[in-house]
């Protein structure tokens, strides 16, 4: 399967709302580990690619945040992280929009806001090159 056809996860509104210049997405556990900041992603909208690079991956859970559990947690000496299921770990990767991707591999910024729940992938490395114009 190429790269570039990997669904990396969905974009969400949790941390903040998808902006034109800036979107969050939810990773899927299965690509946690290959994601990476510095990469290229991409979301389709409208028949357009339009493409990002992560700038901030944070990983979350729901008990880390409440100060009970983090205050038991060190009382009793016992991992907080060992006793949360896999369903309520969470990775939110922050992608800085750098616009669409036209057929010449020109990045034009439309200022088009990222749609809630749409499909993130990994750009090919073909558009990477294209984008940064590397023969």
């Amino acid at each position: 399967m190429k790269e570039e056809n990997i669904e990396l996860g969905r974009v969400t509104s949790k941390i903040k709302s998808p902006t034109p210049h800036e979107f969050v997405f939810q990773a899927r556990s299965s690509t946690v580990s290959s994601i990476k900041i510095g990469d290229y992603v991409y979301v389709k909208q409208n028949g357009e690619k339009i493409v990002g690079q992560i700038i901030s991956i944070k990983s979350e859970d729901p008990f880390s945040k409440d100060p009970l559990h983090m205050a038991d947690s060190i009382k009793t000496g016992y991992s907080i992280s060992s006793e949360i299921p896999d369903e309520y770990k969470w990775v939110f990767v922050e992608v800085n929009v750098l616009g669409t991707i036209n057929e010449n591999g020109e990045v034009i910024f439309k200022g088009t806001p990222i749609t809630t729940h749409s499909e993130v992938f990994k750009l090919d490395e073909g558009d990477i090159k294209k984008i940064l114009n590397i023969k």
